[in-house]
């Protein structure tokens, strides 16, 4: 499977800091990244070829977290019903047919 869009990942906002015009700058700078669309939740992927799950290394994920699959291609279109996810820590499955047609997807993480 191959991630792309990671240079995009921003970092949380940190509770407390010790100066707090730092603080409000760090939180100013997370908050300007997530209004521009450059949060940490969602990823573009190639399924992994003639494999029926994907798995997707996500560091909020947990128990109950939801995962979308959007297709970003024909073939991926192709074959969007046949997507289901689950999620554990640390981690999202995208469950999928096996094919030997590479399929780029989509994946938001939510929860």
């Amino acid at each position: 499977m191959a991630h792309t869009g990671v240079e995009h990942r921003t970092q949380f906002a940190p509770d407390r800091w010790d100066r707090e015009d730092e603080h409000r700058r760090k939180l100013a700078q997370a908050a300007n990244a997530a209004l521009k669309g450059l949060t940490n939740n969602h990823f573009t992927l190639e399924l992994d070829l003639n494999a029926t799950t994907t798995e997707v290394t996500v560091e909020t994920a947990r128990p109950g977290t939801i995962g979308l699959v959007v297709p970003l291609s024909a073939a991926a279109a192709a074959t969007v019903t046949e997507y289901w996810t689950e999620a554990d820590i640390g981690k999202v499955t995208i469950h999928h047919g096996a094919s030997a047609t590479e399929r780029r997807v989509g994946l938001v993480v939510i929860g």
